[in-house]
Protein backbone atom coordinates (compact mmCIF):
# COMPACT_ATOMS: atom_id res chain seq x y z
CA UNK A 1 0.00 0.00 0.00
CA UNK A 2 2.89 2.29 0.80
CA UNK A 3 4.25 1.70 -2.66
CA UNK A 4 0.94 2.77 -4.17
CA UNK A 5 0.97 5.97 -2.13
CA UNK A 6 4.52 6.68 -3.14
CA UNK A 7 3.68 6.01 -6.78
CA UNK A 8 0.62 8.24 -6.49
CA UNK A 9 2.74 10.97 -4.86
CA UNK A 10 5.33 10.72 -7.65
CA UNK A 11 2.57 10.94 -10.27
CA UNK A 12 1.11 13.99 -8.55
CA UNK A 13 4.55 15.63 -8.42
CA UNK A 14 5.00 14.93 -12.14
CA UNK A 15 1.56 16.39 -12.83
CA UNK A 16 2.49 19.49 -10.81
CA UNK A 17 5.76 19.84 -12.77
CA UNK A 18 3.80 19.52 -16.01
CA UNK A 19 1.37 22.23 -14.86
CA UNK A 20 4.29 24.50 -13.98
CA UNK A 21 5.89 23.83 -17.34
CA UNK A 22 2.56 24.47 -19.06
CA UNK A 23 2.26 27.76 -17.16
CA UNK A 24 5.78 28.81 -18.29
CA UNK A 25 4.95 27.87 -21.88
CA UNK A 26 1.73 29.92 -21.75
CA UNK A 27 3.65 32.90 -20.32
CA UNK A 28 6.20 32.59 -23.12
CA UNK A 29 3.43 32.37 -25.70
CA UNK A 30 1.91 35.54 -24.28
CA UNK A 31 5.30 37.29 -24.47
CA UNK A 32 5.66 36.15 -28.07
CA UNK A 33 2.21 37.52 -28.92
CA UNK A 34 3.11 40.87 -27.37
CA UNK A 35 6.36 40.95 -29.37
CA UNK A 36 4.51 39.86 -32.49
CA UNK A 37 2.02 42.70 -32.06
CA UNK A 38 4.88 45.19 -31.64
CA UNK A 39 6.46 43.90 -34.84
CA UNK A 40 3.16 44.24 -36.74
CA UNK A 41 2.70 47.81 -35.46
CA UNK A 42 6.22 48.60 -36.68
CA UNK A 43 5.52 46.98 -40.06
CA UNK A 44 2.34 49.05 -40.44
CA UNK A 45 4.30 52.19 -39.57
CA UNK A 46 7.00 51.33 -42.11
CA UNK A 47 4.34 50.61 -44.74
CA UNK A 48 2.69 54.02 -44.13
CA UNK A 49 6.07 55.75 -44.36
CA UNK A 50 6.94 53.90 -47.55
CA UNK A 51 3.60 54.82 -49.11
CA UNK A 52 4.15 58.49 -48.23
CA UNK A 53 7.69 58.43 -49.66
CA UNK A 54 6.53 56.63 -52.80
CA UNK A 55 3.72 59.11 -53.32
CA UNK A 56 6.05 62.04 -52.79
CA UNK A 57 8.55 60.61 -55.31
CA UNK A 58 5.74 60.19 -57.85
CA UNK A 59 4.47 63.71 -57.19
CA UNK A 60 7.96 65.15 -57.47
CA UNK A 61 8.61 63.24 -60.70
CA UNK A 62 5.46 64.69 -62.24
CA UNK A 63 6.32 68.21 -61.00
CA UNK A 64 9.88 68.02 -62.36
CA UNK A 65 8.81 66.66 -65.76
CA UNK A 66 6.16 69.37 -66.13
CA UNK A 67 8.66 72.03 -65.02
CA UNK A 68 11.29 70.99 -67.57
CA UNK A 69 8.83 70.75 -70.42
CA UNK A 70 7.50 74.22 -69.66
CA UNK A 71 10.90 75.83 -68.96
CA UNK A 72 12.84 74.36 -71.85
CA UNK A 73 10.29 73.89 -74.57
CA UNK A 74 7.33 75.99 -73.53
CA UNK A 75 5.33 72.76 -73.61
CA UNK A 76 2.48 72.41 -71.16
CA UNK A 77 1.48 68.83 -70.48
CA UNK A 78 -0.19 67.87 -67.22
CA UNK A 79 1.18 64.59 -65.96
CA UNK A 80 -0.01 62.33 -63.16
CA UNK A 81 0.07 58.66 -62.13
CA UNK A 82 -2.21 56.64 -64.43
CA UNK A 83 -3.59 53.12 -64.28
CA UNK A 84 -4.68 51.82 -67.71
CA UNK A 85 -5.24 48.19 -66.71
CA UNK A 86 -3.65 45.43 -64.64
CA UNK A 87 -0.60 45.34 -66.94
CA UNK A 88 0.01 49.01 -67.51
CA UNK A 89 0.27 51.51 -64.70
CA UNK A 90 2.64 54.45 -64.92
CA UNK A 91 3.82 56.92 -62.28
CA UNK A 92 4.19 59.66 -64.90
CA UNK A 93 1.73 60.01 -67.77
CA UNK A 94 0.33 62.93 -69.70
CA UNK A 95 -0.48 63.92 -73.24
CA UNK A 96 -1.49 67.01 -75.17
CA UNK A 97 -2.28 65.12 -78.37
CA UNK A 98 1.06 65.94 -80.01
CA UNK A 99 3.32 64.76 -77.23
CA UNK A 100 2.92 61.95 -74.70
CA UNK A 101 5.06 61.77 -71.58
CA UNK A 102 5.15 58.35 -69.91
CA UNK A 103 7.39 56.68 -67.36
CA UNK A 104 8.19 55.68 -63.83
CA UNK A 105 9.48 57.19 -60.60
CA UNK A 106 11.98 54.96 -58.82
CA UNK A 107 14.15 55.25 -55.77
CA UNK A 108 16.92 53.45 -57.70
CA UNK A 109 17.48 52.89 -61.38
CA UNK A 110 19.78 50.10 -62.49
CA UNK A 111 20.42 49.19 -66.14
CA UNK A 112 17.81 46.42 -65.73
CA UNK A 113 15.29 48.90 -64.33
CA UNK A 114 15.81 51.14 -67.34
CA UNK A 115 15.43 48.18 -69.71
CA UNK A 116 12.23 46.99 -67.98
CA UNK A 117 10.67 50.47 -68.00
CA UNK A 118 11.48 50.97 -71.68
CA UNK A 119 10.04 47.53 -72.55
CA UNK A 120 6.92 48.22 -70.48
CA UNK A 121 6.36 51.53 -72.26
CA UNK A 122 7.00 49.99 -75.69
CA UNK A 123 4.51 47.19 -74.93
CA UNK A 124 1.91 49.69 -73.72
CA UNK A 125 2.33 51.80 -76.88
CA UNK A 126 1.84 48.68 -79.03
CA UNK A 127 -1.15 47.47 -77.00
CA UNK A 128 -2.92 50.85 -76.72
CA UNK A 129 -1.66 53.22 -79.43
CA UNK A 130 -4.65 55.54 -78.90
CA UNK A 131 -3.37 56.34 -75.38
CA UNK A 132 0.01 57.50 -76.77
CA UNK A 133 -0.65 60.09 -79.48
CA UNK A 134 2.19 62.06 -81.08
CA UNK A 135 5.80 61.76 -80.04
CA UNK A 136 6.32 59.57 -76.96
CA UNK A 137 8.87 60.72 -74.39
CA UNK A 138 9.95 57.94 -72.05
CA UNK A 139 10.74 59.15 -68.55
CA UNK A 140 12.52 57.68 -65.56
CA UNK A 141 12.81 59.85 -62.49
CA UNK A 142 15.05 58.31 -59.85
CA UNK A 143 16.65 59.24 -56.58
CA UNK A 144 19.77 57.27 -57.39
CA UNK A 145 21.15 55.84 -60.63
CA UNK A 146 23.10 52.65 -60.11
CA UNK A 147 26.38 52.12 -62.00
CA UNK A 148 25.72 51.63 -65.69
CA UNK A 149 22.19 52.98 -65.54
CA UNK A 150 23.10 56.50 -66.63
CA UNK A 151 24.41 55.14 -69.94
CA UNK A 152 21.00 53.54 -70.56
CA UNK A 153 19.18 56.76 -69.69
CA UNK A 154 19.82 58.43 -73.03
CA UNK A 155 16.52 60.00 -74.03
CA UNK A 156 15.10 59.64 -70.53
CA UNK A 157 14.71 62.25 -67.83
CA UNK A 158 16.94 61.48 -64.89
CA UNK A 159 16.46 63.18 -61.53
CA UNK A 160 18.61 62.92 -58.45
CA UNK A 161 17.52 64.21 -55.06
CA UNK A 162 21.07 63.79 -53.82
CA UNK A 163 21.89 66.77 -56.04
CA UNK A 164 18.82 68.90 -55.40
CA UNK A 165 17.07 68.13 -52.15
CA UNK A 166 13.45 69.21 -52.72
CA UNK A 167 14.18 72.01 -55.21
CA UNK A 168 15.43 72.44 -58.75
CA UNK A 169 19.18 72.96 -58.72
CA UNK A 170 21.32 73.97 -61.71
CA UNK A 171 23.38 70.74 -61.61
CA UNK A 172 20.19 68.73 -61.71
CA UNK A 173 18.74 71.00 -64.38
CA UNK A 174 21.75 70.47 -66.65
CA UNK A 175 21.91 66.73 -65.98
CA UNK A 176 18.22 66.07 -66.56
CA UNK A 177 17.92 68.31 -69.60
CA UNK A 178 20.84 66.59 -71.32
CA UNK A 179 18.61 63.54 -71.66
CA UNK A 180 15.35 65.32 -72.52
CA UNK A 181 16.48 67.78 -75.18
CA UNK A 182 17.16 65.25 -78.00
CA UNK A 183 13.58 64.03 -77.79
CA UNK A 184 12.03 67.47 -78.18
CA UNK A 185 13.93 68.47 -81.31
Amino acid sequence: MNRLWEENKRINENIERLWQENKRINENIEKLWRENNKIWREIRSIRRTLERVTLSIEEEANDVVQYFLKQRGGIIVETRPTHFNSRFEFDVYGTNGQLTIVGEAKTRASPNTVRRVVEKIDNAVKAMPDKFPGRVIKVIYCLRAMPGASRRLIGLVFGSLSLVGRGIHRAFNDLAWRYLIPLLT
